[in-house]
């Protein structure tokens, strides 16, 4: 229900409030560099399709349409974090009544929970992708719009057109 810099009102959210995130779960950071807590993220690379100085567009970065560029986004990503090009900081989640992405609680859906990909953000531009996480075992917890709190399995994957959908193993 919120995104950098917007947010949308309940007749926005087309399949209910009962089915649409408002805020989830995630590891918060130690705010102590190179350690890896879960709660770390890599500040290194902008949206790939080059647009609006590496911030990416709304029509990039929509889906299913903006699905090949969040594929290589999250190529890109892991990559940098396995080379040490990527810089590493573990604050994530540490100044949650912010509302900004990183310290905040504001995550994207782009991955599924507790995902092994990296989490990472590009501070210049306010782009990237921070996911659920947290330490429950096979899952997280999501405040869902009407005010209900949901355990997401980590099971969810992400279906063709970028939305998550439950798999026969999580039902």
């Amino acid at each position: 229900m919120f995104a950098a810099l917007v947010s949308f009102g309940l007749d926005q959210c087309t399949d209910g409030t009962s089915n649409t995130i408002a805020f989830g779960e995630k590891v918060i950071g130690d705010n102590t560099a190179a350690t890896n807590n879960g709660g770390e993220n890599y500040n290194c690379i902008g949206w790939p399709s080059g647009t609006d100085s590496g911030r990416g567009s709304a029509a990039d970065q929509a889906m299913p349409m903006g699905l090949t560029f969040l594929n290589q986004y999250v190529t890109l990503c892991d990559a940098a974090r396995a080379a040490g090009t990527a810089n590493q900081t573990n604050g994530q989640g540490s100044v949650w009544a912010t509302g900004r992405m990183i310290e905040g609680p504001l995550l994207t859906e782009l991955q599924t929970p507790n995902s092994p990909h990296a989490d990472c953000f590009n501070f210049a531009q306010n782009t990237g992708m921070t996911t659920f996480r947290s330490r429950h075992s096979g899952g997280v917890n999501a405040l869902m719009g009407d005010g209900s709190v949901k355990f997401i399995k980590n099971g969810v994957t992400r279906g063709p057109g970028g939305r998550w959908v439950r798999s026969r193993a999580t039902k």
